[in-house]
C-alpha cells in the first residue's frame, strides 16, 4: 500500500533480504489533516495578467472549497458586476459562498440570477435545490427540483435529488416512484438507493428500507451515511448488534460524521452504556453546532445522573435558538424543578404540554402534576 494514496497498491522489484514488518498489503486509514484556510495564490506562473478574467479565477478560487470564502465572497462579487456576461458557473459559487456564510437572503438573490441567465440549464436550478435542502427549506428544494427535472427528464442524478427533497418534505410515498426511476435509469447510482431507503422508511417497507440501503453501500461501500441509515432502521426493528456494527462502519468510513456520533450514542443509551453514549452525544455536537438534538439526548443522560446544572446550561442553549423545541422544554422543566425553581419549571413544562408529540403531551402533564 502506498501512504499517500492509501487505496493503491504498487509493487516494489527490489528483492530484500528479510521481509519488512507486518502485512505491507493491509488497508490503511487515509491520514486527514488540517484543511487550509487562508488566501489561494497563482503557483505557476506566480505573476498573471491584470484581466477580468484572471481576477473572476482568482476570486473564484477563495470560495470553491471554501478556503477564503468571507474575502474571497467580497472578491467574486466585485470582479462579476464588473464583467458584462459574468458565466453562470461563478454566479452559482457566489450564491454558495453567501451559503456558507449564512447570508441566505443573498444566496437566494444570486441562485435566481444565476436561473435567470440560463433558464433553460437545470444545473443552476439543481444547485439551488440543493442549498435549499441543506438549509431546512425541503419544500422551496422540491419546486426547483421539479423544474430541473422537467428540464432534464432522462437524468438519474436529478430523480434522485428530486425524491430525497420529497422525503424530508414528508410526501415519501411520491419520493419512491421518483428513486425507483432513478435506480431503474442507474443501478449503480449509491444516493439513489440511499434515498429509496428513507422513502421505504417512510411508507413503513421497512424490510425494503433495510434492503435499499444495503444495496447503495454493496455499491459503495465507503458510504458512511447510509451506513448511519442502515443503523437506524436495524435499531428500529430490533436488530441491535448489527445496528451496532452498521454505526462503527459509518464512523471508520467518517469519524466526523455527527449523524453517526448521535445515532450511535442513541443505541448505546438505550444499551445502557450511558458513559459512551454521553462521549458520542458531545462529539455529535463539536462536530456540528446545529445538533440541538445530541445536547437534548445529552441533556437526559445528565439528568439522570443529577448533573442538573449541565443539563439546564445545555437545554437554555437549545431553546434560545429554538423556542418550540418541545422536548427540550420538558427535559428543562424537570431539572428546574430539581433545583427548586418551581415557577420557571411550570412555564417550560405548560408549553411542552402543548406539544404535538402525545408522549411529551403526557409527560409534561405529568410533571406539571408533581410540580406544585
Amino acid at each position: 500500500r502506498s501512504e499517500d494514496v492509501v487505496h493503491v497498491v504498487m509493487t516494489d522489484h527490489a528483492i530484500p533480504r528479510r521481509p519488512p514488518d507486518g502485512d505491507p498489503l493491509a488497508p490503511l486509514r487515509e491520514r486527514l489533516g488540517p484543511r487550509y484556510r487562508g488566501e489561494v495564490q497563482p503557483y505557476y506562473p506566480a505573476t498573471l495578467p491584470d484581466t477580468a478574467e484572471v481576477r473572476l479565477t482568482i476570486a473564484l478560487a477563495q470560495v470553491t472549497d471554501d478556503s477564503n470564502t468571507a474575502a474571497g465572497a467580497l472578491r467574486l462579487r466585485e470582479a462579476i458586476e464588473r464583467m458584462n456576461s459574468p458565466p453562470v458557473k461563478a454566479l452559482v459559487e457566489l450564491a454558495r459562498a453567501y451559503g456558507r456564510l449564512s447570508q441566505h437572503s443573498e444566496a437566494a438573490r444570486w441562485f435566481a440570477a444565476a436561473i435567470e441567465r440560463r433558464p433553460a440549464d437545470s444545473g443552476p436550478r439543481v444547485a439551488f435545490g440543493r442549498w435549499l435542502l441543506a438549509s431546512g427549506d425541503a419544500h422551496a428544494a422540491v419546486e426547483q427540483l421539479r423544474s430541473a427535472r422537467h428540464i432534464e427528464p432522462a437524468s438519474p442524478r436529478i430523480a434522485a435529488d428530486l425524491g430525497t427533497a420529497l422525503v424530508m418534505a414528508k410526501n415519501p410515498a411520491e419520493a419512491a416512484i421518483v428513486l425507483q426511476d432513478a435506480v431503474r435509469r442507474h443501478p449503480d447510482l449509491a444516493v439513489a438507493h440511499n434515498g429509496l431507503g428513507l422513502a421505504y422508511q417512510g411508507t413503513g417497507r421497512v424490510a425494503q428500507a433495510i434492503s435499499a440501503f444495503r444495496e447503495a453501500i454493496r455499491v459503495q461501500p465507503d458510504y458512511s451515511e447510509a451506513w448511519v441509515n442502515l443503523g437506524i432502521a436495524l435499531a428500529g426493528s430490533g436488530h441491535r448488534p448489527e445496528a451496532r456494527a452498521a454505526f462503527e462502519r459509518a464512523l471508520h468510513h467518517d469519524p466526523r460524521s455527527a449523524g453517526a456520533h448521535h445515532n450511535y450514542g442513541l443505541l448505546l443509551m438505550e444499551s445502557g452504556d450511558r458513559n459512551r453514549a454521553e462521549e458520542h452525544f458531545r462529539t455529535a455536537f463539536e462536530l456540528d453546532p446545529s445538533s440541538d438534538a445530541s445536547r437534548v439526548s445529552l441533556a437526559f443522560l445528565l439528568l439522570a445522573k443529577d448533573r442538573h446544572a449541565e443539563a439546564v446550561a445545555l437545554l437554555e442553549t437549545v431553546i434560545q435558538r429554538t423556542p418550540d423545541f418541545a422536548q427540550a422544554r420538558l427535559y428543562l422543566g424537570v431539572a428546574l424543578a430539581a433545583q427548586g425553581k418551581t415557577a420557571a419549571a411550570r412555564a417550560h413544562l405548560h408549553r411542552a404540554a402543548s406539544s404535538e408529540d402525545p408522549a411529551v403531551r403526557r409527560a409534561a402533564e405529568q410533571h406539571l402534576r408533581q410540580t406544585r
